[in-house]
């Protein structure tokens, strides 16, 4: 989809001074307080932006709000060599007040004469389409045209100089409330939207108005615009879709749909439609979802190709309900025992940001992982770490009852820039906050004690309503009522908890686990020294270990190793492997060479059968510290 302005863009049409560029980050003057070298901004499409001297911030579109820029039609004109974009200072109309007269200066006419791209955007939606005269005009849809900018005639513009969208419009009460637009034959498919406003639900006015008034309430939620536009010309005008594909979903709009008792999912039957329905259904409830199965990839081309309104309504009967029921036949598992045959690495899970540790544990899988290890060893550190580095596969929640947030958030910055906190700027500091923030790195503000079930609901807000599938809780008895003669039973049923949370919800929970009182110091921790240590070994799926040494001597790097005391997966296997802490950063850096017992001629065959004894990677002792 094609972007706007972005924040490098806007810097530039100002003309403001820039003092350093980098990707996460450009320095300029403030033009509100007037102070130099003062103002970050974010060169990407957000365009997050702070002042150290006046103190303000905030996205891209309240920095132009703060200038005086005002967006008043987004699109150029037909036939003209201006600008993308055209501002002007505040008029007394609201920006959503000139975007929505924007998008009706583009409508199609009901009657008379098309002429020009109107013509032909007109003949694409009912020849190519087969979208009916009435749903177009009901839709609300128009033509736009904007410059190719080629010298003559050219492949992308079929020699007519310009490119030629069909406009979409997003309908609220108050009338149009933004816009898409998708480019018609001969250009390549393309989408774009007016910016400055999140894009909602499409057809959520009239879909919704629809749905309520079935005897039964039920909606359909299918992949994009065009495809409900098709929904309503076979006659199902109760429909609604995501804005930008299956993977697009909101936890915004999940009370939207509380009503319904039945919801049908229209996604395309492809590996991103198959995953994002899954998604969806997992956050409405799986109880009330269905799945369609059209005769076609969805209702866009099912209209094209001369499906029936009868075949859609049969495609509605026969959905499948998502089955809830835990005992199946071996003959379920088939196709993935022959992939696991195949392709025993398919059998690890996501990264976890160190291949050394994913080469020998497998990968990040979803499932209760117990993280533990002697006070000092870095275990809240080493598990922010691992936070951090998960961002890059999705969302993450890191609840820690013993740092502050901020203290949490202080030494993943480290662990970006590989550097002190005390020793960052200002504008460092912002930068990479931000970068974390848009990356989906979530904190709970809460520190102290807290009941299981309002951690257990806490989760699930994030899961259902965030997306999160990647959590650590810091630490376990944060949220137990230790009594002295019930204890092993509630560390039982709080750790049963935990991991049922993970298998229903396909989520993986780091959960921090300190060891009882033992009088050594500094000693590498078994499973026998964790209070329950027999009930937590027998419910979680994985358990590390940490240790490192300490000495009087601080040094910037120290050696210290990782145990996989418990590892279910037969992608991975216990064992240990060596790491250095590098104290400046906060960050544990693991390397292959480092790795005990890789999988080799003296192992198991194939991945490691998860029974391998555990054995110790070294005695490091405090001189042996890496330099």
């Amino acid at each position: 989809m094609t972007t706007y302005e972005t924040g490098a863009e806007y810097v530039q049409r100002k003309g403001w001074k820039v003092h350093s560029k980098g990707p996460k980050g450009w320095l300029t003057d403030c033009p509100s307080c007037g102070h130099s070298k003062c103002l970050n901004i974010h060169p990407g499409e957000h365009g997050l932006w702070t002042c150290h001297s006046c103190n303000q911030r905030g996205n891209l579109q309240q920095l132009k709000r703060l200038m005086g820029d005002v967006l008043t039609d987004a699109i150029v004109s037909p036939g003209s060599d201006g600008p993308k974009f055209a501002w002007t200072a505040p008029v007394a109309v609201d920006k959503d007040t000139a975007r929505a007269q924007a998008a009706n200066r583009r409508l199609f006419p009901a009657t008379g004469e098309r002429e020009g791209s109107a013509a032909v955007v007109w003949e694409y939606l009912t020849a190519g389409r087969g979208f009916l005269p009435q749903t177009i005009l009901d839709a609300r849809l128009g033509a736009e045209e904007t410059p190719c900018g080629c010298s003559g005639g050219c492949e992308r513009c079929g020699g007519a100089g310009v490119i030629r969208w069909v406009s979409i419009p997003y309908l609220g009460a108050d009338g149009v409330l933004g816009a898409k637009f998708r480019s018609v034959p001969p250009t390549p498919k393309d989408w774009r939207r007016i910016a400055g406003r999140k894009p909602g639900l499409y057809n959520a006015l009239d879909g919704f108005s629809a749905a309520h008034t079935l005897e039964t309430p039920q909606v359909i939620l299918c992949e994009g615009e065009l495809d409900a536009i098709a929904w309503r010309s076979f006659g199902f005008p109760w429909v609604v879709s995501v804005p930008d594909g299956a993977k697009s979903w909101d936890g915004s709009w999940n009370d939207l749909f509380a009503e319904f008792a039945v919801i049908y999912l229209c996604f395309d039957p492809d590996p991103a439609g198959e995953e994002g329905r899954k998604e969806v259904a997992q956050r409405l409830g799986n109880y009330r979802c269905y799945k369609v199965r059209l005769p076609h990839k969805d209702a866009a081309e099912c209209l094209v190709q001369g499906t029936t309104a009868e075949q859609m309504h049969q495609a509605l009967t026969m959905a499948e309900a998502y089955r809830n029921d835990r005992v199946k036949r071996i003959i379920d598992y088939a196709d993935e025992l022959v992939a696991l045959i195949k392709d025993p690495l398919g059998a690890r899970g996501k990264p976890t940001g160190w291949p050394a540790l994913d080469t020998m544990w497998g990968g990040v899988r979803s499932e209760l992982v117990v993280v533990t290890g002697d006070t000092g060893v870095g275990k809240t550190t080493f598990c922010a770490d691992f936070a951090r580095r998960q961002t890059e596969h999705g969302p993450v929640l890191m609840c820690s009852f013993e740092s502050s947030p901020v203290d949490v958030l202080a030494m993943q910055v480290s662990q970006e820039l590989d550097k002190h906190f005390l020793t960052m700027d200002e504008g460092e500091i912002i930068v990479q906050a931000c970068n974390l923030s848009e990356r989906g790195m979530y904190l709970l503000d809460h520190r102290g004690a807290m009941s299981v079930d309002l951690l257990i609901d806490t989760l699930q807000y994030a899961r259902q309503v965030l997306g999160v599938r990647f959590f650590v809780v810091d630490h376990l008895h944060y949220f137990l009522e230790l009594d002295g003669v019930h204890d092993t039973a509630n560390i039982r049923k709080a750790c049963q908890r935990l991991s049922d949370f993970c298998h229903d919800t396909d989520s993986t929970l780091l959960l921090v686990v300190h060891p009882k009182q033992i009088e050594s110091d500094n000693v590498r921790i078994q499973l026998k020294d964790l209070k329950g240590g027999s009930d937590i070994k027998q419910i979680a799926s994985s358990v590390l270990s940490l240790w490192r040494p300490r000495s009087k001597t601080r040094k910037s790097k120290k050696r210290g190793t990782v145990t996989i005391l418990k590892c279910r997966s037969q992608a991975g296997r216990e064992g240990s492997l060596t790491y250095e802490f590098v104290k400046r950063a906060e960050r544990f850096d693991f390397t292959a060479d480092d790795v005990e017992g890789v999988w080799g001629e003296d192992e198991t065959s194939g991945y490691g059968n998860g029974n391998s004894k555990s054995k110790w990677s070294g005695d490091y002792s405090s001189e042996e510290w890496a330099p």
